[in-house]
């Protein structure tokens, strides 16, 4: 499911807003980051008892030292369903001692392989 979220979104339009992105945790130093996780994953669509898709749905924060990131959140949200994630909703962090976050969740639905 990792695969299905990098695929779509990493190397195509996160690239593009020069973020770095980690799954689970991040270790390294940048100003800003976003950090991903599936937190469910559901079947879907069946034909004659054979599941024909999942939906997964993906928790990301999004960490920036700077103020002035402040809005950047605007431009994730919209690459994000640029490439077929359903946004289903966004909420503040508390802010840690160096950092401003965001918490966004999205849906997206994948053909069974």
């Amino acid at each position: 499911v990792k695969t299905i979220f990098e695929d779509k979104v990493k190397e195509k339009q996160l690239k593009e807003l020069n973020i770095e992105l980690a799954y689970q945790e991040y270790d390294g130093d940048a100003e800003e980051y976003l950090i991903f996780d599936i937190y469910d994953l559901r079947e879907n669509d069946f034909a004659d008892d054979i599941n024909l898709s999942l939906t997964n749905y993906i928790t990301i924060n999004y960490w920036h030292k700077s103020l002035n990131k402040i809005n950047n959140y605007k431009a994730i949200i919209r690459k994000l369903k640029d490439n077929g994630f359903y946004f289903i909703a966004m909420k503040t962090l508390n802010k840690t001692d160096s950092f401003y976050g965001k918490n966004f969740t999205f849906k997206i639905d994948c053909m069974e392989e």
